[in-house]
């Protein structure tokens, strides 16, 4: 009789074994065709995509003047004035013929004039004071550029820009100059690398972290729901309308850094869903770190971002299926760490260098003259943003479907 119940007992015990082990089988080669599986010899390093043109060893020195102010202040980022005059050979610009100012005088020399659009209407910063420059001191072969990195979401131009600008330098590729946030490019053999058997897993206690600091989105509805299936921690200001808040981490604290390295996942869900609008949320808070990013925001590919690197919520049929597979990817060592793969390939970078970028192209004979004379038909919401509704669409109707589970479990 003993006999007989151990041996029941083994069989149960076997036949659950077995059963888990299919189980498991089965979940990993549900969740195989989301692993990357990246060729990268084969991806065109972007560093060098930006930087070409066609340019000639004799032209004379192109002089760029930043005309107006920048986000309110008189020197611009990183650009002292004490710091100019050897600024591009100490930022290793491949093309190094050209002279900074912001002397404002040189408004009828200068060969390339830089706005920044969110100074615009500061200091009398307008449409028709610009207007008033061109019908004075404008020379033929300038080139007047606008220049911008957020979003006409939330920096909209209602004043009459047309015929102003010759060249515009934004986040979108649509721009005369495409400037990225941050960039990427391929290692050099002297680079480090980390190596094919280093488990980016190891010492990593926690699931997914999240900063915000605007509340009320769509990002912020689809969190709710995804907290449902997987375990996540928000910081920030709008922490305390989640179910886990974090500390009172920063995204300008040191202690930050320490806090978010615990993680295995960031959630870089961009504020505006507009075209290659990808900002430090992926790749600072995301790569810099060592967290796998998981995405939101519009089309993602090799010009601004690092294939193989990061997760995309919009591959998934459901936001049930994205939680199903972190919580994998949590319990998957070799899985979690193909995603640290590129590593062995690529750097990140601090974006190519706004300097640097405006002085190839002031010296790229290659560019054609051209002027905006509708300008909103380029900086606006219809053509930037709104051509990607259906992203939104997208996730709108995973948020209603994971609410009706709700609905039908209560």
């Amino acid at each position: 009789m003993k006999l007989g119940k151990r041996y029941i007992l083994t069989i149960v015990l076997i036949t659950s074994i077995v059963l888990i082990y299919i189980y498991r089988s089965y979940k990993d080669k549900k969740f195989i065709k989301y692993i990357p599986n990246t060729k990268y010899d084969e991806i065109v390093d972007p560093y060098l995509v930006l930087n070409n043109g066609v340019f000639k060893d004799d032209t004379k020195p192109k002089t760029i003047l930043l005309y107006t102010t920048h986000f309110y202040s008189e020197i611009w980022k990183g650009l002292h004035p004490d710091d100019l005059d050897d600024y591009i050979s100490k930022a290793g610009c491949p093309i190094q013929n050209c002279i900074i100012t912001y002397d404002r005088r040189k408004i009828s020399t200068a060969d390339v004039v830089v706005f920044h659009g969110v100074d615009f209407g500061h200091l009398n910063f307008t449409s028709k004071h610009f207007h008033a420059i061109t019908n004075t001191v404008r020379q033929s072969y300038q080139r007047w550029l606008f220049w911008m990195h957020e979003t006409p979401l939330y920096y909209p131009e209602s004043e009459n820009y047309n015929n102003l600008f010759n060249w515009t330098m934004t986040f979108s590729r649509q721009s005369d100059i495409y400037h990225p946030y941050y960039s990427y490019t391929r290692l050099r053999d002297f680079d480090e690398r980390p190596g094919l058997y280093t488990n980016h897993a190891r010492n990593k206690n926690k699931k997914v972290a999240w900063m915000v600091s605007h509340c009320g989105m769509m990002r912020a509805e689809y969190v709710k729901e995804l907290q449902k299936y997987t375990d996540i921690t928000v910081y920030g200001l709008c922490g305390t309308s989640f179910d886990k808040m974090g500390g009172v981490c920063s995204k300008v604290e040191s202690e930050c850094f320490k806090e978010l390295t615990q993680y295995k996942f960031y959630l870089s869900f961009e504020n505006s869903f507009c075209q290659d609008y990808v900002t430090e949320k992926y790749y600072k808070f995301g790569l810099m770190y060592g967290l796998v990013p998981i995405v939101m925001g519009t089309k993602y590919d090799h010009m601004n971002s690092i294939p193989g690197s990061y997760i995309d919520v919009t591959d998934f049929s459901s936001i049930e299926e994205l939680g199903s597979y972190i919580n994998f990817l949590d319990n998957n060592d070799w899985a979690y760490n193909k995603y640290f793969e590129w590593r062995n390939h690529f750097k990140v970078t601090n974006g190519i260098d706004k300097i640097c970028l405006l002085c190839s192209a002031a010296n790229d004979v290659s560019r054609k003259a051209k002027t905006y004379s509708s300008f909103h038909s380029f900086w606006s919401t219809s053509n930037l943003c709104n051509i990607h509704n259906d992203i939104k669409h997208i996730l709108s109707k995973q948020i209603e479907h994971s609410k009706k589970i709700d609905e039908a479990s209560s």
